[in-house]
């Protein structure tokens, strides 16, 4: 399937195991470019001015994210290298308050642990509602949009926008939200290779 079917088919669909009913999306996939992860690092290491976004349709918060991150790129006159991290990440289990290891995902993991180490997060730890940080591994929280030229980070931005008082990352955004979340990506993308900090910003 596309990245537009995979996305599409989930529109006002419940997420298993959730009471959360997916928002309805609307994808235009004219400027993606769908990649496993060894062609993602390559598009990362080898383009002057790439656009990476790791997300997976079934993360309510990429499907906030994706279209405002298309109208940019269509605005820009610039491409997605999109890779979908679906069962790809390591998954750890809490088992008598220690974590455990229960799927290592990828094998090819480690390739995108070696170019994002700086920007990624700890992996966690999830039993019965309590997460615990796990010290010396790494994960990509989704999504996450990396902008890049040739090896570098440029910036990035993790998530999508505040939501407001009883808004669910299952609602739509509204007007102001999305005007603010694609200023970020704007900002981000034209920022100059140096070192990030912990906001997306980079010097």
């Amino acid at each position: 399937m596309s990245v537009k079917e995979e996305y599409e088919a989930l529109n006002n669909r419940t997420r298993e195991g959730k009471n959360a009913i997916y928002q309805a999306v609307q994808i235009d996939d004219s400027v993606i470019d769908e990649m496993d992860i060894r062609t993602v690092i390559g598009s990362y290491e080898n383009s002057p001015d790439s656009i990476i976004y790791f997300g997976a349709p079934w993360c309510p918060w990429c499907r906030l994210a994706l279209p405002v991150l298309i109208e940019y790129a269509k605005a820009e006159n610039k491409r997605i290298s999109y890779c979908d991290l679906s069962g790809k990440r390591p998954v750890y289990k809490l088992v008598d308050g220690k974590a455990v290891l229960v799927d290592q995902g990828d094998n090819d993991y480690q390739l995108l642990i070696d170019a994002f180490k700086d920007i990624m997060e700890e992996c966690t730890a999830y039993d019965d509602g309590k997460a615990v940080k796990i010290k010396g591994t790494y994960n990509i929280d989704l999504p996450l949009v990396v902008f890049g030229s040739f090896g570098t980070i440029t910036g990035y931005h993790y998530g999508a926008v505040d939501l407001k008082e009883g808004q669910s990352p299952y609602d739509v955004l509204d007007d102001t939200q999305k005007e603010k979340l694609m200023a970020i990506f704007e900002e981000r993308g034209k920022t100059k290779a140096g070192t990030c900090s912990l906001d997306g910003k980079c010097e």
